[in-house]
């Protein structure tokens, strides 16, 4: 009987911590894009996806040697660890370019600033500048406590934390 009882509180309180915690059951990062310097040649192909491939949440890599372009997708209901990349990309001795990020996600206004959360509370983007239009359709997803995907250019900032540039905004449905 008192197993039931602990079985029963435990599960009202997961259920509860999901009506506290919104967050959209595919709110992730997707894919990531990132541009790598010096990526001419086969073999440094295959020193960079050796590497990438040990960030978590990578299911599949695709090279672009001509462009120096390398695109990492997500496991099915994973993000892929961003913050992982950059030294990925590093110790097989390239620079990191930019990163693109496509993301779904919460929509949030904390302390006037926009936020999207694609994850647990400390998984999130800083968004930074946007279009009059971007703004004022990002606040209509937060004010009908939408989805959004998006995409964007990402960067981390000095003290740890990422700001996301959209390029593109649209609601999702759960």
């Amino acid at each position: 009987m008192v197993r039931k009882r602990w079985f029963l509180v435990f599960c009202i309180v997961i259920f509860l911590m999901g009506s506290f915690f919104p967050r959209a059951a595919h709110s992730r990062i997707l894919e990531v894009t990132i541009t790598v310097e010096g990526l001419a040649c086969p073999f440094c192909a295959y020193g960079i996806e050796k590497k990438l491939k040990r960030v978590e949440g990578v299911r599949s890599i695709d090279i672009e040697m001509n462009r120096g372009v390398v695109v990492l997708a997500a496991e099915k209901d994973r993000s892929v660890n961003i913050g992982q990349i950059p030294g990925a990309v590093k110790d097989s001795g390239f620079s990191l370019g930019r990163m693109k990020v496509r993301v779904t996600g919460i929509a949030r206004l904390e302390d006037g600033k926009f936020i999207l959360q694609y994850g647990g509370p400390d998984e999130l983007f800083f968004v930074g500048e946007m279009k009059t239009d971007r703004k004022r359709q990002f606040s209509e997803y937060i004010e009908n406590g939408k989805a959004v995907e998006t995409e964007g250019i990402i960067q981390e900032e000095p003290e740890g934390s990422w700001t996301l540039r959209p390029e593109s905004l649209k609601g999702v449905s759960p």
